[in-house]
């Protein structure tokens, strides 16, 4: 068995990518209209997304590299995704 590195990367990087655009959601002016209401929110889900997208690829390149706990950022991430899509 190799490292969990990739493994690891899959679980890490989506939560710090939600605690940055949560983090920048709650820093957004104060809103005058509907699109600067919903703006930041929908910038966070986007980032929320993407950071989703890449974990999910980088377990299933543990997966293919044969590392440990791989399964756990496999089904982490594709809740994550389909949650919030």
């Amino acid at each position: 068995m190799k490292r969990p590195i990739l493994s690891i990367l899959s679980l890490v990087i989506p939560v710090i990518a939600s605690a940055v655009g949560y983090y920048g959601v709650k820093n957004v002016k104060g809103a005058t209209n509907l699109g600067e209401a919903i703006g930041g929110f929908l910038a966070w889900v986007i980032v929320v997304v993407l950071a989703g997208i890449v974990g999910e690829v980088l377990a299933i390149a543990g997966l293919i590299r044969g590392e440990r706990l791989v399964w756990l950022g496999v089904l982490v991430n594709a809740a994550l995704v389909f949650w919030v899509i």
